[in-house]
């Protein structure tokens, strides 16, 4: 009976973890600020980010014949075009728009398959509030989201002293998730071995008697 409860339990608990869920809502931290373009020797995939707490985030640049290094590769750069205020690629677009207080503002919009982690924003200028050794010429802004980036926006008048862009890159989360209907069959797959586990001892004093 306990087991036939426990059973019910986790069946309902697979069947739940099947349906779609909504994203979760967690915020944005900026990791890192670095001077220079850093993913420059070579394709954007090459590119590590890593760190998840403010002045932790770093970027590793591994050569197209290099050794894979910890933390999450890039997906992909969207270059900005400056001619009409727009970015897209497979998956990905952004665009900036003027708000009413007069910021600029840039959108983005990422469809891809692959979670995206970390969003790292380029620009040739300096970051708002930076000083001394800390205030690059060019900027570049690595931020961290733990629910993955899909649209959303970001205030550039409040990040750059210039407030315009380079180009946007998107990074990986840097390992396999389980999807929540992958988890469903895990449950199912760990309930059928218990049910059978508890058959198994029920029959062994019956064919002991019939011996």
């Amino acid at each position: 009976m306990f087991m036939r409860r426990v059973l019910m339990m986790v069946l309902v608990g697979a069947a739940a973890a099947t349906l779609p869920m909504a994203p979760a809502q967690a915020g944005v931290t900026l990791v890192g600020t670095f001077s220079g373009n850093q993913c420059t020797g070579g394709d954007i995939t090459t590119c590590y980010a890593s760190g998840t707490t403010a002045g932790t985030g770093s970027l590793t640049q591994v050569g197209s014949n290099g050794s894979p290094t910890a933390g999450s590769p890039g997906i992909l750069r969207a270059e900005f075009d400056t001619t009409d205020g727009t970015g897209s690629m497979t998956g990905f677009s952004d665009w900036i728009t003027t708000d009413s207080g007069g910021d600029k503002i840039l959108n983005y919009s990422y469809t891809g398959s692959e979670m995206a982690t970390y969003l790292g924003i380029f620009q040739g200028g300096s970051a708002v509030g930076c000083s001394g050794d800390g205030c690059f010429r060019n900027t570049y802004l690595l931020f961290y989201d733990p629910s993955g980036f899909t649209s959303g926006t970001f205030d550039l008048t409040t990040l750059f002293k210039n407030p315009g862009i380079s180009h946007v890159d998107l990074f990986d989360h840097g390992g396999a998730v389980p999807e929540p209907a992958t988890w469903g069959l895990m449950l199912l797959g760990f309930a059928g071995v218990g049910v059978a586990m508890r058959r198994s001892r029920k029959r062994k004093p019956a064919l002991m008697q019939i011996a």
